[in-house]
């Protein structure tokens, strides 16, 4: 009887030591995709301001992954657009404005370039030429809060 238990006792120890140990993987470590470090972010709100509801305009924003440049936010507008201001929140940080050439209606920035990098939310106002106040509002996430 003696040796069952200690044969039993054994056994316990053997797996209860084994379930401990951490097995390394062998061969090179691949490198994690970018989708499974990072939240892909999201166009949250995409609207008018109602600041001019004489103008007609609607700007279709989209995101999409650019591989080692990080992600790009496209913009195309229905009308000319002179500047997007972009301010950026969790946490807040400096406000930067894009000036658009005369006549240009569509553009872009990277989420990820020095000027940018390192906010949650991204909130764009596009400005009509003339216009003092801004008639469309997007908001980017990159994970919601």
């Amino acid at each position: 009887m003696k040796k069952i238990m200690i044969i039993a006792v054994a056994a316990c120890s053997f797996s209860a030591v084994k379930a401990q140990v951490i097995t390394v993987p062998k061969g090179p470590i691949t490198k994690v995709p970018r989708s499974v470090v990072f939240l892909t972010p999201t166009v949250v709100a995409n609207r008018t301001t109602g600041n001019y509801p004489d103008v007609s305009m609607r700007v279709d924003v989209s995101v999409e992954d650019a591989g080692e440049q990080g992600y790009r936010v496209n913009f195309q507008s229905s009308i000319p657009i002179e500047n997007v201001e972009i301010k950026r929140a969790e946490p807040k940080q400096d406000l930067n404005t894009l000036t658009l050439a005369a006549g240009q209606s569509a553009g872009y920035f990277f989420m990820d370039a020095p000027a940018y990098k390192g906010s949650n939310t991204y909130i764009l106002q596009f400005y009509a030429p003339g216009n003092a106040k801004p008639i469309w509002t997007s908001m980017v996430q990159r994970k919601k809060s």
